[in-house]
């Protein structure tokens, strides 16, 4: 698969196996190169046109396919379009032409249909090619009511490959999630709305966003316009809604998992959807142990290594099936049992395990694993192998403040050296480590997000290995791992978090997914807090005045917020006032979609507030 192949040429295949009996199997098919030819039309449009104004807009795509109905990929095709029924083309008139250009990467012919104010309906859009069957797309014209939600829908499927982004070679393009955001009536009918909207990706760990982009698709060219760092958007990405909808692109530079995706604009609900990013192609290969160098005691007779199969960006992808060689720098080095080379074969998850044996004494040995048939060609992989006397056994961490002082407990963004006092299993002190082979994680907490990034680790020739960190959110623990034959050892402290200033009111709730009530009765508590800039619970030196207000309440709808059931509504009273924590009851109904985003304003200068989802039950 992939390269180039010569128009003409045709190729046999044979793949052959023995079952455990010893008997060969065997199949055979040929493959004959043709060329790519124009054969086919492809057309879509949404499901519905509203027509009350004249001015809503559909979006019909067009691709030129080849006989196996991928879009061809060269050549530009002029196309004659032909409108049917209570709409006509953009520019008017009920026929003209549009180009397709075919491409590598291949984006479709856009037109767009105007509708005919109070003429429903139904709407034929006929496309034709010379030499090619026409193809027809249907779109019914409907008098809608007036817009109430903001709908947000991925394609397809929601799941795409976290592709290779940068390839050497320029090889690979990264996929994408389209997004299509479109304000619409309660039945679900594409209708003007707000000039823009606001899409919120919500990822389920810290970094995620520095690994996203999002791109505008050009509602005439079908190509997206520059790649945004989502991250430098905070996670939010406002867009122009160009009759009542637009159309995204998102893709990652290496996050694999699970996104939740809201739209919201003014005065209409929220729409939300979810989507996934699966590992890109087999690429490389990485000792599991995510390290280039190993310890082993003097005495071990043998011990494990493992090789995982990744993508370009060095997320695990699965491999069954593929051939790892692994090969020894000393010809005494046995690998499961065979002097100096082995071949594995990796299992469904893309991990290939040897069984490692070395000469007696101490020594420094290379282990080098290759694996070839990858998208990125030959792979390989090499761990330095250290037998040693003194080895990592026990791992002690402590926190230390700037003047030297041991500490449990420290203000956050503040600088913090960690203390790694490294021994060996007679409890002697392990000196000569490289500083490289210390590796440093939070498991707990988060690190400032505004201050540097952690130093890495200075050996001090006792025992005693130093770097710094910035403590955000707290508490804190910090793992120090050094990795041995057969595992990794590790060592663990827990450093207590206090608050900086107030600087944000948060509605407390647990994960994404915002909060429920019952409608027409108050419901509650929930937990209003005063947090700092990490999300540390802060106390206000002064009282902050919060405000509360709703986006996305159907006509008809309300919302109050109290802070006894029985007390009367903070909107009548001016707001209420918190320096650390406040319980509040929520009271709403009337709303159609029972949906809606309640907002917490803090009146106070130079606080934050809060957007919670609130679905009426």
């Amino acid at each position: 698969t992939g390269g180039l192949s010569l128009v003409g040429l045709v190729y046999d295949l044979e793949a052959s196996t023995l079952t455990p009996e010893g008997e060969a199997l065997v199949a055979r098919k040929t493959v004959e190169m043709v060329p790519q030819q124009a054969a086919g039309i492809r057309v879509e449009a949404p499901a519905y046109l509203a027509v009350n104004t004249g001015e809503e807009l559909a979006p019909v795509s067009i691709w030129v396919v080849d006989q196996t109905g991928r879009p061809v990929s060269y050549g530009l095709w002029e196309l004659e379009v032909t409108v049917t029924g209570p709409a006509v083309l953009e520019g008017g008139g009920s026929e003209g032409k549009v180009t397709y250009a075919g491409s590598p990467d291949p984006a479709p012919a856009v037109v767009r249909l105007r509708s005919l104010k109070g003429r429903p309906g139904e709407i034929r859009v006929t496309v034709s090619l010379d030499d090619v069957e026409p193809a027809t797309a249907t779109i019914q014209g409907v008098v809608a009511q007036a817009a109430s939600r903001v709908a947000l829908a991925a394609e397809p499927n929601g799941a795409r490959a976290a592709a290779d982004y940068v390839d050497p070679e320029g090889r690979y393009a990264p996929e994408a999630i389209g997004l299509t955001v479109t304000t619409t009536d309660p039945t679900g009918v594409p209708v003007l709305g707000p000039a823009e909207a606001t899409v919120e990706v919500i990822a389920p760990r810290p970094g995620a966003l520095a690994e996203l982009d999002i791109a505008y698709v050009d509602p005439l060219t079908g190509r997206p316009g520059e790649w945004i760092p989502l991250q430098s958007l905070g996670g939010r990405y406002t867009v122009s809604l160009t009759g009542g909808q637009a159309r995204l692109l998102l893709r990652s530079r290496g996050y694999v998992g699970d996104l939740t995706l809201r739209a919201r604009a003014p005065g209409l609900a929220e729409g939300s959807a979810r989507v996934t990013f699966t590992p890109g192609p087999a690429y490389q290969i990485a000792f599991a142990e995510g390290t280039d160098l190993v310890y082993v005691p003097a005495g071990t007779e043998t011990f494990r290594l493992q090789v995982q199969v990744q993508d370009f960006h060095g997320n695990p992808t699965p491999a069954g099936g593929l051939p790892i060689t692994f090969t020894a720098s000393h010809p005494e080095v046995k690998l499961n049992g065979k002097r100096r080379t082995a071949t594995v074969t990796a299992d469904a998850q893309g991990l290939a395990t040897v069984e490692v044996s070395l000469p007696p004494g101490t020594g420094t040995y290379t282990i080098t694993a290759s694996a070839d048939g990858l998208a990125g060609g030959l792979a390989r992989a090499s761990m330095t192998v250290e037998v040693r006397y003194a080895v990592p056994h026990t791992i002690q961490v402590q926190f230390l403040d700037a003047g030297g002082q041991r500490r449990t407990a420290v203000p956050a963004g503040e600088p913090v050296t960690v203390k790694a006092i490294v021994t060996d299993p007679h409890g002697a002190r392990v000196s000569d480590l490289p500083a490289s082979a210390l590796r440093l994680a939070v498991t707990e907490g988060d690190l400032a997000h505004d201050k540097p990034e952690p130093t890495g680790f200075v050996a001090h020739g006792n025992g005693e290995y130093t770097a710094v960190i910035y403590p955000g959110r707290g508490p804190l623990t910090v793992e120090v791992a050094v990795p041995v034959a057969g595992g990794v050892r590790r060592g663990t402290g827990r450093l207590q978090v206090s608050a900086g200033p107030a600087a944000r009111v948060q509605l407390v709730r647990s994960g994404d997914e915002g909060i429920a009530v019952d409608a027409y009765r108050p419901t509650g508590p929930f937990l209003l807090r005063v947090t700092d800039a990490y999300g540390n619970p802060a106390y206000a030196q002064a009282d902050i005045i919060v405000t509360f207000s709703a986006t996305g309440l159907s006509a008809g709808a309300y919302f109050d917020v109290r802070e006894t059931p029985s007390s009367a509504p903070v909107t009548v009273t001016g707001g209420l006032t918190l320096r650390a924590t406040k319980s509040i009851y929520i009271l709403a109904g009337g709303d159609a979609d029972g949906r809606f985003t309640l907002v917490v304003t803090p009146v106070t200068p130079g606080v934050e507030g809060d957007e919670v989802p609130v679905t009426i039950r």
